[in-house]
């Protein structure tokens, strides 16, 4: 229950929503009873109750005294964009962001037969994830700008890991590689996708995959990147 309304803290929900996601087999007084003594057992374990009774109501009760990682990682995210950020400022939100997030959401938590549940946690694992690899696309990016290819490289690969199937990954892999001076991983990571995709789906790169293949395969994709790493020129004597 505290799980479920951490994850949803910017609503509330009735005790009928909350009955019908975590008791979906009980009927109406069954399910508040059960409730009741949910709600009854957090007060006597929790030294500080962290949800909000409002009437009929139940919500994620916010304080500073109560910690939970997603909402750090938000925090940490909107800090990261922030206009009045700075580049260092942003890589190292990012990176609190990215570091708080150490597998799927909820994992080994269920509640036993109830079809809303599941279904409601599948979507926030892929909200979640999602959430964590955006912030990984930002840290690929903030590191390819500063020429820091290993630390965008180390990002590239987690975010590959955990989603194979995402051509984009493959994509900013063979790019990293390839400005970075290692051509042959460049191709290698192009095959380890085309692998991948045929054994999992059945189908081919994409048409922007291939392309990038090929002008890395000709030594034809530009290095431009490599300029933002390269120290000024020392002035004139």
């Amino acid at each position: 229950l505290p799980l479920f309304l951490a994850a949803e803290s910017e609503r509330s929900f009735s005790r009928s929503q909350i009955i019908a996601l975590l008791w979906e087999d009980s009927a109406e007084r069954e399910g508040r009873n059960s409730l009741s003594t949910a709600l009854t057992r957090l007060r006597q374990a929790l030294p500080l109750f962290p949800l909000r009774a409002e009437g009929d109501t139940l919500a994620w009760q916010a304080s500073a005294e109560v910690w939970a990682d997603l909402h750090a990682f938000q925090a940490a995210i909107l800090a990261a964009n922030r206009s009045s950020a700075t580049p260092e400022q942003r890589i190292d939100q990012l990176e609190q962001a990215a570091s708080l997030y150490r597998g799927s959401f909820l994992d080994g938590f269920g509640v036993r037969d109830s079809a809303g549940y599941d279904e409601w946690l599948r979507l926030e694992r892929e909200r979640w994830q999602q959430r964590w690899l955006n912030a990984l696309d930002q840290l690929i990016e903030a590191y390819t700008a500063q020429g820091s290819w290993d630390r965008a490289l180390q990002h590239a690969r987690s975010a590959m890991n955990a989603d194979p199937l995402q051509e984009r990954f493959h994509r900013a892999l063979m790019r990293l590689h390839y400005q970075a001076g290692d051509r042959a991983a460049a191709l290698a990571q192009f095959r380890a996708c085309r692998d991948v995709l045929e054994r999992e789906l059945g189908v081919e790169p994409d048409p922007e995959t291939t392309a990038l293949y090929q002008a890395i395969a000709a030594g034809a994709l530009d290095r431009a990147a490599r300029a933002v790493a390269a120290p000024p020129p020392a002035p004139a004597p």
